[in-house]
């Protein structure tokens, strides 16, 4: 779980966070980063990082952790003299989630949705009502200035719910502090739960499970709009590669385009014979380049 390094440390240059999708790894950016390595252009402008984590975890969760890593990546570069902190976040899939996730701003309304007293009176120990805190109260990032859509599903996917995706969640493990968090607030706080909350923390619903479009977590939590001091992009896949087909029947075949389509980006651009592996593919990654270079 983290942000690591991937290209010299430069204070001078801007910072490009990669952020991988649901049971995946950073490993995944291989292709993009050696593109976008071997033009002199990028690779002189931009010191790449990528993010880690087990997703598994509720988005929430690992949401508060990207946020936390972040936090610690500029303050790392700050002592080391860096002025120029812009970041472009580039996530793939449910890593589109999270990159968005920290444009946002978290506060009492959420926190209303999953319990019924204030954070303060929940009866929990202090390191839980910390982790707790960092879920539900947060600020955007400001130094985040763009983020790069790749086939997010921004509404779910159909997927989510599929025989085989269980059998993808069957691997998927929520990590020891959350499992435990949920366990204890079951336990010792009960009484404090809407049934919203009760549902989240008594079944330990995996990033997987949110991601289903009937989840209600997703509806309360991801429906959120764009910030707008924030610039947006999408990069789409479809893997069909007839133009005459309506765009809204169109799929990557894990997230259909109803889904990874969002209003109030900047440009979308919808790649032809595409899996939802979109991002390394060649009409995904010129796409990339074309975004990290613009002013």
């Amino acid at each position: 779980m983290g942000l690591y390094r991937v290209s010299a440390l430069n204070e001078q240059k801007e910072v490009c966070v990669l952020v991988h999708g649901i049971n995946s790894s950073p490993n995944t950016w291989h292709e993009a980063l050696n593109r976008t390595f071997a033009d002199e252009e990028i690779r002189e402008r931009y010191e790449f990082w990528t993010f880690g984590y087990p997703s598994g975890a509720p988005i929430p969760y690992l949401a508060a952790k990207l946020r936390d890593s972040m936090h610690e990546m500029l303050a790392f570069r700050q002592r080391r003299g860096a002025v120029n902190q812009k970041v472009t976040i580039v996530g793939h899939s449910m890593g589109g989630i999270l990159a968005k996730a920290v444009t946002q701003e978290g506060g009492d309304e959420d926190w209303n949705k999953l319990f019924k007293v204030p954070i303060d009176q929940l009866r929990v120990n202090s390191q839980d009502r910390e982790v707790l805190r960092n879920m539900i109260y947060y600020l955007p990032i400001d130094e985040v200035e763009r983020v790069i859509f790749c086939a997010v599903p921004h509404r779910g996917s159909k997927f989510a719910a599929k025989p085989g995706a269980r059998i993808v969640g069957d691997l998927i493990q929520v990590p020891t502090q959350i499992a435990q968090l949920t366990t204890d607030i079951v336990k010792q706080s009960s009484y404090a739960l809407t049934p919203l909350g009760m549902e989240i923390a008594k079944h330990r619903a995996t990033s997987l499970d949110q991601l289903r479009p009937t989840s209600q977590v997703t509806a309360d939590f991801l429906y959120k709009p764009l910030n707008p001091a924030v610039e947006f992009y999408s990069i789409i896949g479809r893997k069909d590669s007839n133009p005459s087909k309506p765009l809204a029947e169109t799929t990557d075949g894990v997230v259909p385009y109803t889904s990874s389509h969002i209003d109030g980006v900047v440009s979308e651009k919808v790649v032809f014979r595409s899996s939802h592996g979109v991002h390394r593919t060649d009409g995904g990654i010129e796409e990339i380049i074309r975004i990290l270079k613009l002013p």
